[in-house]
């Protein structure tokens, strides 16, 4: 159990293996916190934290400022988590290929558009030994396209490790999800297998928020 102020957030069990795992609820039912809690920066009032590893966490406020090239600053923020300077360059063209940045590299930071700008932030989150990735509403400030094509990039990247990613948007949330978790009233539910959910909704004739609402509800 978390506690902030009147606030509670109840979660009985977390298990979390490859995959992207997708965090749902209204405004106000604990996402953040559930986040914040799994990255080790929210403290747990009774129980414990475990199953989660070393994770790295990108906030939903986050923001860069710098007139760096691309590939210079993320090989800057390499230095900052500790890779080996040996090792820097690989990791820093790994994580570039990984998130689609490579005609983007040599570019200044500060002249990306949002949707590049959230790429590179991802890629930083990449750059460590994090055997977890934990995003808050990524693409809350993202135009529709930019939206789709971080989410496909994400559907890529949670091949080979987990990913919990907070949203509000349901259509992504349906067709990317390998799995969703809603949360409500401050209550984290039991995770609904993605591939079931797509199955049900088409079969519901439902808008994708009408639908998630009904998951809420459940």
């Amino acid at each position: 159990m978390v506690r902030r102020g009147s606030f509670s957030l109840r979660c009985r069990h977390w298990d979390e293996s490859p995959g992207l795992t997708v965090v749902v609820g209204l405004n106000g039912a604990g996402k953040t916190t559930l986040l914040k809690t799994l990255a080790g920066i929210q403290r747990v009032t009774s129980g414990r934290v475990s199953g989660v590893g070393n994770a790295a966490f990108l906030p939903q406020s986050a923001q860069l400022s710098s007139r760096f090239r691309v590939d210079d600053l993320l090989t800057y923020l390499a230095t900052l988590r500790g890779v080996p300077s040996a090792e820097r360059d690989a990791r820093v063209s790994a994580v570039v290929d990984q998130t689609g940045l490579s005609e983007h590299r040599t570019m200044r930071y500060s002249a990306l558009s949002g949707g590049w700008q959230q790429r590179v932030l991802l890629a930083q989150c990449l750059l460590g030994d994090a055997g977890c990735v934990l995003l808050d509403e990524p693409t809350s400030s993202l135009d529709i396209a930019a939206t789709r094509e971080l989410w496909l990039v994400l559907a890529e990247l949670s091949r080979s490790r987990p990913f919990v990613v907070s949203t509000h948007s349901a259509s992504v949330a349906l067709e990317f999800a390998d799995r969703v978790v809603p949360i409500r009233d401050g209550v984290v539910h039991e995770p609904h297998d993605g591939a079931q959910l797509r199955a049900d909704y088409a079969a519901s004739e439902l808008s994708p928020e009408a639908y998630l609402l009904d998951v809420l509800g459940r």
